[in-house]
């Protein structure tokens, strides 16, 4: 699979973040891991490894991003097509408007 760079921001992450996931900000402004059913995403996260919190990570806002599925990431099976956990499938990151 292949990415589109897209747009791309740095954010401070409120708790640790792993590689290509639907990530969304939490009360205070911070990079949070989207969990299952949530509305709120506004991005994939964009990096190598699982940095700590606090840490500043890569966030793709749009363009197409890869995302990977996590043991228990029903939000990543249900919005793609991956089939499983450790899945990937490719997804495209848009700007929108309520």
């Amino acid at each position: 699979m292949s990415t589109n760079a897209g747009l791309i921001r740095a954010f401070i992450q409120g708790a640790p973040v792993n590689p290509r996931r639907f990530v969304k900000l939490d009360g205070a402004g911070k990079i949070v891991q989207a969990g299952a059913n949530d509305a709120a995403i506004i991005g994939v996260s964009d990096q190598v490894g699982v940095a700590e919190t606090g840490a500043r990570i890569d966030v793709r806002l749009t363009g197409t991003a890869e995302v990977e599925a996590g043991a228990a990431d029903s939000c990543v099976i249900a919005l793609t097509d991956a089939g499983a956990a450790d899945d990937h499938a490719e997804v495209l990151v848009a700007v929108h408007q309520i």
